[in-house]
């Protein structure tokens, strides 16, 4: 027999510094006080009892449950449909049915890394446009991975570069070199990337393409976290964040925002920024004043 087994009729409520300020009652149930007088071999038996039930119950359950059906095209969000709305914006499918009779035929016998890179991304610009890259460099809520082609396609192609390559390559010098050349030092190569990208009136969503650019070839020092006004880490500066207030508003006023021009304004506020998390010793990379200034001189004709 289970013995000593006390039920205390109360709930007792206790303030800070352990004395009780409330009681409310509290009997046990009848299948505790059932349990009681059970010998703990039936005691075992009449919980297993219940666990089997309860399994039981929960898998009819689940096979009362209807089936999902997955409408074609996918209603999403309106958040995560402006998202779907920029990635659209850098795809194009127009030579997506060659993709397989490429891939069939590629051959890296004899290649370096940098050719493979080259050659496996030069496929994918040709299948899925010149721009698919760039799909995620502004930040969207995004829906699950298999409701987002784009992201599957982006992943194979990492998977891609990887499997060529080695898992343990430096990407990043390696796309700089593939794309840029060789021997460059990292204000060259972002020259190279701003003289690419760059275009009178440009917007501060493709200058966040190009700031991201700069971060896949490993010269961006993190300018692409100050450059997204709702990314979550220093430099925010538009006073309100899409990680922590997911509203369709919030995206609605951000677009607007990733349409404006970069102007003096936007780069004296990731100027200003930088300046006073410095005199408070907030980290950035050693190397992001440098950037900012080439980046100002470029839009500006001269530093800020």
């Amino acid at each position: 027999m289970i013995n000593n087994i006390s039920y205390n009729p109360y709930v007792r409520t206790l303030d800070n510094n352990g004395n009780v300020i409330n009681k409310n009652a509290s009997l046990p149930t009848h299948s505790e006080r059932s349990c009681a007088n059970m010998s703990f071999r039936d005691l075992v038996e009449t919980v297993e009892a219940a666990q089997a039930e309860k399994a039981q119950n929960y898998n009819l359950e689940i096979d009362k449950l209807p089936v999902a059906e997955f409408s074609d095209p996918i209603e999403y969000p309106p958040n995560q449909k402006m998202g779907m709305d920029y990635k659209a914006s850098c795809f194009d499918f127009t030579n997506a049915g060659d993709f397989d009779e490429l891939t069939a035929n590629e051959d890296f016998t004899g290649m370096t890394d940098v050719e493979k890179y080259k050659a496996i991304y030069e496929k994918y610009q040709h299948c899925y446009g010149e721009n698919f890259i760039f799909a995620f460099s502004v930040c969207y809520e995004n829906p699950m991975s298999w409701d987002d082609p784009y992201r599957l396609i982006t992943r194979e192609f990492v998977n891609e570069v990887k499997a060529a390559c080695g898992s343990e390559a430096d990407f990043c010098k390696i796309r700089a070199e593939a794309l840029y050349g060789e021997n460059l030092s990292n204000y060259q190569i972002r020259e190279k990337i701003i003289d690419k990208y760059y275009y009178e009136g440009m917007t501060i969503r493709d200058f966040i393409k190009m700031a991201d650019e700069m971060g896949r070839c490993g010269v961006g020092a993190e300018l692409i976290n100050c450059a997204d006004p709702c990314r979550e880490v220093p430099g925010v500066f538009y006073g309100f964040n899409i990680f922590t207030e997911m509203k369709y508003d919030k995206f609605a006023l951000r677009e607007a925002i990733l349409d404006d021009e970069v102007s003096a304004e936007y780069l004296g506020n990731m100027q200003r920024i930088y300046e006073s998390r410095v005199a408070t010793n907030c980290y950035y990379h050693p190397e992001y004043g440098a950037v900012l200034n080439q980046v100002t001189a470029k839009f500006l004709g001269g530093a800020l």
